[in-house]
């Protein structure tokens, strides 16, 4: 099997999703729908890992993948929505809750030790945790 990032570029290039990257001021990325279809926009200048860059691309896949885009005059439950939902799924592909398991059950406990055992940012991890505590799973 691919790595992740392998495995997320396939996925998006299966879809017809465009990466690309460009200095933009106001987000590290976003995903943006046309005529033409889906492209992702990275901006390497603010990205400081390849492990929030994984995170990133996998967050703006999961606004596609789930339906849940919206623009910058959407409201802002709608907005909240769309945030959770990618997160959700970005989470499910970077964090499944057994990898998570399986790291604490090597004696990985703090969110810092879990994310370097898994190559994923501290952010991640601890919405990985958030989410699968709130649904009774850890």
């Amino acid at each position: 099997m691919p790595d992740l990032r392998e495995y997320l570029e396939q996925t998006a290039d299966h879809e017809r999703i465009l990466i690309d990257y460009f200095k933009i001021s106001f987000s590290k990325s976003f995903i943006v729908g046309s005529s033409n279809g889906y492209c992702i926009i990275l901006d390497r200048s603010q990205i400081e890992s390849a492990a929030e860059e994984l995170a990133l691309l996998a967050h703006e896949l999961g606004h596609y993948f789930t339906g849940s885009l919206y623009n910058r005059d959407s409201p802002l439950l709608t907005k909240a929505r769309c945030e959770f939902r990618a997160n959700a799924w970005a989470i499910g592909i970077l964090c499944p809750v057994g990898n998570l398991i399986q790291a604490k059950g090597k004696g990985f406990h703090t969110i810092h030790e879990l994310a370097e055992a898994l190559a994923l940012t501290d952010q991640t991890v601890s919405q990985a945790l958030d989410f699968y505590q709130s649904k009774g799973l850890l």
